[in-house]
């Protein structure tokens, strides 16, 4: 390959390391979601939300209505 670029190899090898080490960082990046980064998860709004829900769901009386007897 080097033949054929000749002073272009250092370029080409320039960029394809740049993509190979950009994909690299977005691994790492990716491998851990939880934290308080910007752009890490949003678990504290989400197990909020879950709790305010959950709560909402058990404050509920069942309802009776309709029953359906099966025999």
């Amino acid at each position: 390959m080097v033949k054929e670029l000749s002073w272009g190899t250092a370029p080409v090898v320039a960029l394809i390391s740049f993509a190979l080490f950009g994909i690299e960082e977005i691994g790492i990046e990716i491998e851990n979601p939880f934290g308080h980064d910007p752009n890490d998860l949003p678990l504290d709004n989400i197990c909020a939300t879950m709790k305010r829900n959950i709560e909402d769901l058990i404050s509920l009386s069942p309802s009776v209505h309709n029953r359906v007897e099966i025999r």
